[in-house]
């Protein structure tokens, strides 16, 4: 093997992790504005995906965040990225803090594996036209109704259990 040839492999492969960083930043976007079509958001900035490393809520509030750096790649395929929701609607008013859901995906040639946060259920989807899943099961295609409302409803039951809890979670935090 060549010095040349080592370079040229090197491009291929780099090749590959950008183009697998696009999909799962198109499936984070996806997510996104489904939601925020499917909730009826009054504003954008209300709910908007964010750096998962993101951590200074005010540059967070008033920065628009572009499609480099919106999903980090991790261990065994998954990708993390993060939605970033508040619910807070004048300065000052409760609720003061934003909900920032760390949420993963990996994508195969046959499926994609999601999770809306890191503890919830692992859902899967067909990915494109793949007809079945090597790993077996009857699972929606990933742009089918039925996947956007299985996506959307772990998001609700996420948001909903948070939000119902807030009293409490903040009560006995620390």
């Amino acid at each position: 093997m060549t010095y040349q040839e080592l370079i040229e492999g090197w491009k291929a492969s780099k090749a590959e992790w950008r183009d697998y960083e696009a999909k799962c930043t198109a499936f984070a976007a996806k997510i996104c504005s489904t939601l925020l079509e499917t909730w009826r958001f009054p504003d954008e900035k209300k709910l908007k995906l964010i750096d998962p490393e993101a951590s200074n809520d005010k540059e967070i509030q008033t920065t628009a965040f572009g499609p480099a750096g919106l999903v980090k790649l991790k261990e065994h395929g998954w990708a993390e990225f993060c939605l970033y929701l508040t619910l807070q609607e004048a300065p000052n008013v409760f609720p003061y803090k934003p909900m920032k859901i760390l949420s993963r995906v990996r994508i195969t040639d046959s499926l994609v594996f999601f999770k809306a946060s890191e503890d919830g259920p692992e859902l899967r989807f067909l990915n494109g036209d793949t007809a079945k899943s090597k790993f077996g099961g009857d699972y929606p295609k990933i742009d089918s109704p039925q996947a956007s409302a299985a996506i959307t409803e772990a998001y609700e039951r996420l948001i909903r259990r948070h939000v119902q809890d807030s009293f409490k979670n903040w009560r006995d935090e620390g």
